[in-house]
């Protein structure tokens, strides 16, 4: 798994269900923010896959961007 942007950020566009699972966060203002952000959810939302964190420049969230939904499966080899 690949943390990236936050999809529903407090101080931006938030969804109700984050309220009533109290996982909300605004947007991070730097790559630390970010990591701390991104490790909150991984153990709120008791998420057991490896997670990596998307470059602050949200290079990964670019190449993969899919709507409405973000799920790849990607093997070893980048396929």
């Amino acid at each position: 798994m690949i943390y990236i942007r936050e999809a529903h950020a407090s101080d931006a566009w938030q969804m109700e269900s984050n309220v009533r699972d109290q996982v909300m966060f605004a947007s991070p203002k730097n790559a630390e923010e970010r990591a701390e952000i991104g490790q909150m959810c991984v153990v709120k939302l008791g998420i057991e896959l490896p997670a990596l964190l998307d470059s602050f420049d949200n290079a990964t969230e670019v190449a993969y961007t899919g709507w409405p939904d973000r799920l790849y499966v990607i093997d070893r080899d980048g396929r």
